[in-house]
């Protein structure tokens, strides 16, 4: 099995000879997956390919096809983690730019979902929001309408795939026994967007419309 720092090295090297999008694609997989990284992935940059061939590489050095984020290195090591570390550390802080640029020219439905999102407090203080046998419409179905926004479930669907394209968030389901759980997670190129939110967006949502 695969060691750490080969992981670590694969993400550098990638970023260097492919391009960030390429060492995104690595991160993006290392935190929600294959099936649900793609589509993440391809929400933002419009193409699954860079996504697909990234995830060939890991395939290449881990030795099989059938890793998952969650295994483990031979040293002992999530690999997940060993993708997502040298990430933060040394490639997010490129995209941060690109991340509020796409967050300001996202439709205004786009804009009062990440508000909401922002007033509920999970993403902003965590990182992450789990839900547990609900989901995010019926979570914002009220409170958007609250703010004069009256959406069907259709239309809250396209709304979220505009969120997930502006790196924001990205979104994964696991379904056990006896839950389905829904979690957003906020990447780390995306985290001072979050913490200064309603200074970029000049506006101010009260948590009260959550409670």
């Amino acid at each position: 099995m695969v060691k750490c720092r080969d992981l670590r090295n694969l993400v550098l090297r990638i970023a260097k000879d492919r391009g960030i999008e390429y060492a995104d694609a690595m991160y993006i997989w290392s935190l929600v997956g294959d099936v649900h990284g793609e589509r993440c992935f391809s929400l933002r940059y419009g193409n699954s390919k860079p996504f697909m061939e990234a995830l060939q590489e890991v395939y290449r050095v881990c030795g099989r096809r059938n890793v998952t984020p969650r295994d483990r290195t031979s040293d002992g090591f999530r690999v997940c983690e060993c993708i997502s570390k040298p990430f933060e550390d040394f490639l997010a802080k490129e995209l941060e730019l690109s991340i509020k640029r796409k967050f300001l020219d996202s439709s205004d439905k786009a804009k009062v979902l990440v508000l909401l999102l922002y007033a509920e407090g999970s993403i902003p203080s965590t990182g992450t929001l789990r839900l547990i046998d609900v989901d995010l419409y019926t979570l914002m179905r009220i409170p958007m309408k609250l703010l004069g926004i009256d959406i069907t479930e259709s239309e809250f669907a396209k709304v979220l795939d505009e969120v997930i394209a502006t790196g924001l968030i990205l979104e994964s389901v696991e379904i056990s026994k006896r839950h389905i759980y829904r979690i957003y997670i906020a990447p780390k190129y995306s985290l001072s967007l979050w913490t200064e939110l309603p200074g970029v967006i000049g506006m101010k949502i009260s948590c009260n419309i959550l409670r």
